[in-house]
């Protein structure tokens, strides 16, 4: 559906027949599967769910990571089984880079050039991208080391994605200690730490920043699916973010 709500998510891979996301994975509207052609024309041989950007294939890892990211953030409800994701009307875009940045970059520029042919096709070609779910970052890291992270995160919200970041789980003050995307300062992005069962930043786990750090979501102990294809607790501002 062209009118398809779409979130890019940037991890290490997604288990994507997982039976409580496998409804939830976009799907490329404009690529035939499995037929050896790059149909839409973006680079990409049979993108159907979007790119492994580590192998540079569109077979995504189960990733450990990335997997419980994604149950947190739109795995399916009404269905009887496991948890309901927060945002479960939405389709999931797996984006596999590794910590390398020319893949994360890459990861970046498929969800932008998506989001840009659907804003220059009134709809009619690329998805709807609304927000880039990144759990990750480099910590003691500096963006004056990065600037081409930082640019490209407001590139994404120059044609309506919001990025958003958790921070790290150091429980430090980031401007300190430094930690990229989070202090990128991008006007369009969201920077996320971890708060506990009750409600309250986490003393021991979770950075910090009153310019930087915007909110604070529960990241302790939070049941989400797994890459083995069942459910398990998920810890840390990584489990933040998607919420």
């Amino acid at each position: 559906a062209w009118d398809q709500i779409v979130v890019a998510l940037l991890d290490n891979g997604i288990l994507l027949d997982h039976p409580d996301l496998e409804n939830q994975i976009w799907n490329n509207p404009n690529e035939i599967p499995n037929n050896g052609i790059d149909d839409d024309n973006n680079g990409f041989v049979d993108d159907l769910n979007g790119w492994n950007f580590r192998s540079d294939t569109s077979i995504h890892e189960n990733g450990f990571h990335g997997t419980p990211v994604a149950g947190i953030l739109g795995a399916s409800t009404n269905n009887t089984v496991g948890i309901a994701g927060m945002a479960y009307n939405t389709k999931l875009m797996p984006l596999t880079p590794s910590l390398r940045t020319s893949e994360i970059y890459g990861a970046i520029e498929y969800a932008y050039e998506q989001r840009k042919r659907y804003n220059n096709s009134l709809g009619q070609e690329g998805s709807f991208v609304v927000a880039a779910n990144l759990s990750f970052g480099f910590d003691f890291t500096f963006p004056e080391s990065m600037p081409i992270f930082c640019a490209l995160l407001d590139s994404l919200g120059k044609v309506g994605v919001i990025p958003v970041v958790s921070t790290t789980n150091s429980p430090s003050d980031i401007e300190s200690i430094g930690d990229v995307p989070a202090l990128c300062g991008s006007d369009i992005q969201i920077n996320v730490t971890k708060t506990t069962r009750q409600d309250e930043k986490d003393e021991f786990q979770g950075g910090f920043s009153s310019n930087f750090v915007h909110l604070g979501a529960p990241g302790q102990e939070i049941q989400s699916t797994t890459s083995g294809g069942s459910y398990d607790i998920f810890t840390g501002t990584s489990a933040s973010a998607p919420f």
